[in-house]
């Protein structure tokens, strides 16, 4: 995790409270089959910029070794990796493959009548108030088809570890719209974590 913290204080040096970074995490359910994808990308001007004050050589590796150090929990032969290299943005999509009876991270988890899907904590470092500002305008979205077993769905809960609830003041919201279902949280949220999150949907 300490390639994630180096580039985001690195980011800092060059970039205002814009949000450079996208995380989003689509979830469809189909004859049971589970297929989940999570995109994560950084814009390359981001890397233009840095490489006129930076010494350190920062490199889109950087990014990509992002990907193989968020995922390595996932349980072998569920995941691929892509490397994303575009002509505006690096990054990495993670498409993960599995049942809902599977206990992989990301993926929704059938217990009783509800559904947990687990993301695992990004913290472990201390972050300074530039650091926290600048994740503030980032969010990692979550999107849900709500068909098959996921079709009577209708309420998201996102908690830290097993018993603090987030809401709106967090800045987590949840929107439904027609079959689609839309959780937004903070990602300063996931860095600052020690503990895994747990959305809850029933």
């Amino acid at each position: 995790m300490k390639k994630v913290a180096l580039f985001i204080v690195m980011a800092l040096v060059v970039l205002t409270l814009t949000s450079c970074i996208e995380v989003i995490h689509v979830i469809t359910i189909s004859n049971g089959v589970v297929s989940t994808q999570i995109r994560y990308t950084a814009q390359k001007y981001l890397f233009d910029m840095l490489s006129l004050f930076s010494t350190d050589g920062v490199n889109a590796s950087d990014v990509f070794d992002i990907g193989e150090e968020i995922f390595e929990d996932i349980p072998e032969g569920f995941a691929s990796l892509r490397k994303i290299d575009s002509p505006y943005d690096f990054g990495a999509e993670i498409t993960i493959i599995s049942s809902y009876d599977d206990d992989v991270p990301f993926v929704p988890h059938k217990v009783g009548d509800y559904f947990i899907v687990t993301l695992p904590s990004l913290g472990g470092d201390e972050m300074d108030e530039d650091t926290i500002d600048f994740l503030s305008g980032t969010k990692y979205r979550m999107i849900l088809s709500l068909t098959d077993v996921l079709s009577d769905i209708r309420h998201a809960e996102v908690y830290v570890g097993d018993d603090y609830l987030l809401g709106e003041d967090d800045g987590v919201n949840v929107i439904i719209q027609d079959k689609l279902m839309v959780v937004e949280i903070p990602m300063v949220l996931l860095f600052m974590g020690e503990e895994d999150y747990m959305v809850i949907l029933y």
